[in-house]
């Protein structure tokens, strides 16, 4: 029988075949195993669901008790890039990166990479918070050519690398803004 519990994706392709992979986001009070390609993710079911209305939904809904688990904890297959929640995740966890009060710490410059997972994914599944200082960050990054843009902080909230310009331009087409 598979592994795989429930599709989130909307464009799902197809899933990954290779041996499942533990990523060192591995918690181990995580009560969810959230499986990208091959990469899986012991997290809490209560921070994904916190952060996104998606989770929140798909874990209100009783589940078979058939269900396979790993370690006993049920397995949420998505349909995303590893590595995009990999640092999605490695953000949420990393207490560098909020404040006291759980809000993204907005004096911690990210690099481009974070900060488009931070914005796909968070467009995808529905995490105001995520998504919102992504975009943030991209329009300080970015600024329009509005008189009051140059009234911003000087400070770089992301780090963009040589050649990353175009990727986070792509980024801003995909994203429509």
């Amino acid at each position: 029988p598979s592994s795989k519990r429930r599709r989130t994706g909307i464009d799902a392709p197809d899933p990954d075949n290779s041996t499942p992979i533990r990523s060192k986001i591995w918690m181990p009070y995580g009560d969810i195993i959230l499986q990208a390609e091959s990469t899986q993710f012991r997290v809490n079911r209560d921070v994904l669901a916190h952060q996104s209305s998606v989770f929140r939904d798909m874990f209100s809904v009783p589940q078979p008790a058939d269900e396979p688990t790993i370690e006993g904890c049920p397995i949420v297959q998505v349909f995303d890039k590893a590595k995009d929640w990999a640092l999605l995740l490695e953000t949420l966890y990393n207490p560098c990166a909020f404040s006291s009060k759980y809000r993204f710490n907005a004096e911690k410059t990210l690099e481009f990479v974070v900060i488009a997972a931070m914005l796909r994914l968070g467009r995808k599944y529905d995490m105001p918070k995520v998504k919102n200082t992504a975009l943030s960050r991209i329009h300080q990054a970015v600024p329009s050519l509005s008189p009051l843009d140059m009234f911003t902080s000087e400070r770089p909230s992301i780090a963009i690398k040589r050649g990353e310009l175009v990727d986070l331009l792509n980024l801003v087409y995909e994203c429509g803004l």
